[in-house]
């Protein structure tokens, strides 16, 4: 009996639920929103427009210079992405026809930026999208008191240049960044070897 009646408690309980259940009803309400974030792109040239090489080959050569000679090479970036952080060095070696290294002192580069310097690297700073930047300089003069140990050397030029994000980038952050993660930009680079047979002042 006492099972008898625990059952008949159960079923009307469980009717009860269903009826409730039956019943229920909500307001409701649904919104979404999308966001497309598309990554900006860091991109930078540099070019010669006035630069002749020999014969007007593509080596980027010069070659049987002499001391006192001028060489028109006027190296130009262009920031050919959005708005960017730019720097640039301009490497200079001398390397004797026997393998050693020469003075590069007196070397002229004429028209140079304000702030030039070679052989180290110059912050030019931010510069807005499709920008085309001043020229380095205008040309190159090789020293009247190289003497005889400058015949047969080759001098090569080369400018390099970096750019990264304008934003949240600043210039101590330059050589945080993995040499893996440049992407390169071929270097203008003009070796010059001085064969001379012109009367070169001895040293």
């Amino acid at each position: 009996m006492k099972k008898k009646a625990t059952l008949i408690i159960t079923i009307v309980a469980l009717a009860t639920m269903a009826i409730v259940g039956g019943t229920l009803a909500w307001f409701t309400s649904s919104d979404a929103v999308t966001n497309i974030l598309n990554a900006g792109k860091i991109a930078v040239t540099v070019d010669e427009p006035s630069f002749v090489p020999d014969n007007g080959s593509d080596n980027n050569s010069v070659s049987k210079i002499v001391p006192g000679q001028t060489i028109i090479k006027d190296p130009t970036i262009k920031n050919v992405g959005d708005k960017a952080q730019i720097r640039y060095k301009v490497d200079v070696k001398i390397t004797g026809k026997d393998g050693v290294s020469l003075p590069t002192a007196g070397l002229v580069f004429a028209g140079a930026l304000d702030g030039f310097k070679f052989n180290e690297w110059v912050n030019y700073g931010e510069v807005p999208a499709d920008t085309t930047l001043p020229k380095l300089f205008n040309s190159v003069t090789i020293p009247q008191t190289w003497g005889n140990a400058y015949q047969e050397a080759t001098l090569v030029i080369t400018v390099d240049v970096q750019a990264a994000q304008a934003d949240n980038f600043v210039s101590t952050d330059w050589d945080k960044v993995p040499v893996t993660e440049w992407k390169t930009t071929p270097a203008v680079s003009v070796p010059e070897p001085t064969p001379t047979t012109t009367a070169v002042p001895a040293e």
